[in-house]
């Protein structure tokens, strides 16, 4: 049978929360950098092909980057979950089925992250009552070389930034051997052991994983990419703002790290649901220039002199750190809430951005403009919902409309904004007040060391139709 592919894809969550004083020590890095919706139906059909999934339920979407174990055998690590369920079916608004695929389908979870992320990633699978459905793999383990250590689990054979990429040709792997960092068992509490046929390497691009669970596949590739570096931020008077992240660009590896259980499979005709969970930890500390930076300085860790990256690069050339280009600055402030009529609600947290204006060659133009979101949170942990501001008003109650975004703080700061997933006609419809807001990064403020990194993550299901047995 020819087989067809239909993928559809759910960048997770935000574009990184701040992590504050709690965060210092444990610096942070971020799971995913866009934003959308953490629950609903997002589905598709190509006659008689008929896939719908969800992604949601996601715990945090950053997590501390320290080694998960101490060097006394204390954890420090936890892991983040997400929630995901497939469907060979849709529904409509009532709930009531109204299309099944007519063909058998097999799916594939697929992460796409940094590789610097993945090379300390762990991850298991278990169903919703936290029974292990795969074991867990220790990327890192499968990427580089290895040997058996005296407690019989695998360690590098060279300390992190001196490894070398393993290269592997049927080579047996028992996952028995992979460092526990917090494995789920089976229902039973014994451990979910297998032996994996690791083919392939890094270096070439692709490597597989293939046990009686199924496979698990990572392929490399380079994008020019975005993230962005967080600054501590401290008061004349010695208080702990928010952080200022610093919006750069370079050339990045990511890996496509797709995972494939026999169970994920579909007949044609029979309307089924399956749903799991993915356990995500970091089994090491992330080894990268960004994290630390201005923690060693001669004296202190004040690096306000390095303040110039914050001003628009003249025109021509930008300016860079550690190799990538600044293309731009963000932070979160609070800002006051007006209704309809104009009667005050409280505070929110809002997002302003200074985005360094380039030409279609990528050359600056010396000028910059303005962006704001809503940070909105969506969980009682670290996960927010961050969305634009795209509609502008000259004030709220009777809405005037204003037209164009501003083009600087001092216009901003006489307007109302109202988020892009709202209507400003509805009562319910909350108005933000830019009024005090500023796009100065600086004030009183100390700016010392970096604490966080965020970066562009992704998470969705691939439906592929197959015939049930014939494989993935």
């Amino acid at each position: 049978m020819k087989k067809t592919q239909r993928v559809k894809k759910i960048p997770i969550l935000s574009y990184l929360c701040y992590l504050l004083v709690v965060s210092v020590l444990f610096t942070g890095v971020t799971f995913s950098r866009y934003s959308t919706a953490t629950s609903g139906d997002f589905s598709g059909s190509i006659s008689p092909f008929v896939t719908s999934y969800e992604i949601d339920n996601i715990s945090s979407n950053t997590f501390s980057n320290a080694n998960f174990y101490l060097t006394s055998g204390a954890q420090i690590g936890t892991s983040r979950t997400v929630r995901f369920t497939m469907r060979n079916y849709e529904v409509n608004d009532e709930g009531a089925t109204i299309r099944i695929s007519d063909v058998d389908l097999m799916t594939k979870l697929r992460l796409y992250i940094p590789a610097e992320l993945a090379d300390v990633l762990v991850l298991q699978l278990t169903d919703t009552n936290n029974n292990a459905v795969t074991p867990q793999i220790v990327l890192g383990n499968l990427i580089y070389q290895v040997q058996e250590g005296t407690d019989g689990k695998y360690e590098y054979t060279a300390a992190q930034g001196s490894r070398t990429y393993a290269e592997h040709s049927d080579v047996p792997m028992e996952t028995a051997k992979f460092p526990d960092y917090e494995e789920r068992t089976q229902a039973d509490g014994t451990p979910l052991n297998d032996t994996l046929t690791v083919n392939g390497s890094i270096p070439s691009g692709y490597l597989s994983a293939q046990g009686t669970f199924g496979m698990i596949s990572v392929t490399r590739s380079t994008r020019l990419t975005q993230y962005s570096v967080g600054f501590r931020r401290e008061s004349a008077q010695g208080d702990i703002l928010s952080q200022l992240f610093l919006d750069l660009e370079k050339e990045v590896d990511f890996y496509t790290i797709d995972l494939a259980l026999d169970s994920f499979v579909f007949a044609g005709g029979n309307a089924t649901e399956l749903t799991y969970v993915m356990h995500l930890s970091l089994a090491e500390r992330i080894a990268s220039e960004d994290y630390d930076y201005g923690s060693s300085a001669e004296g202190s860790s004040d690096i306000t002199d390095e303040i110039d990256l914050l001003l628009e690069p003249q025109a021509g050339n930008g300016k860079t750190f550690n190799g990538a280009t600044v293309t731009g600055y963000h932070f979160d402030c609070s800002a006051n809430t007006f209704d309809r009529s104009a009667a005050p609600v409280g505070t929110t947290q809002i997002r302003v951005q200074k985005i360094f204006t380039r030409n279609e060659d990528g050359s600056f133009t010396g000028g910059s403009t303005l962006a704001f979101h809503h940070v909105a949170p969506i969980s009682e942990t670290t996960v927010n919902y961050v969305h634009p501001i795209e509609q502008f008003y000259s004030h709220n109650g009777t809405v005037m409309i204003k037209g164009d975004a501003p083009s600087t703080i001092a216009e901003a700061q006489s307007l109302y904004g109202v988020c892009s997933n709202q209507s400003p006609s509805l009562d319910s419809a909350l108005h933000i007040s830019f009024g005090g807001v500023t796009d100065d990064p600086i004030l009183s403020e100390t700016i010392r060391m970096s604490l966080s990194k965020s970066y562009y993550t992704q998470i969705n299901v691939v439906f592929t139709q197959t015939e049930i047995g014939e494989g993935a």
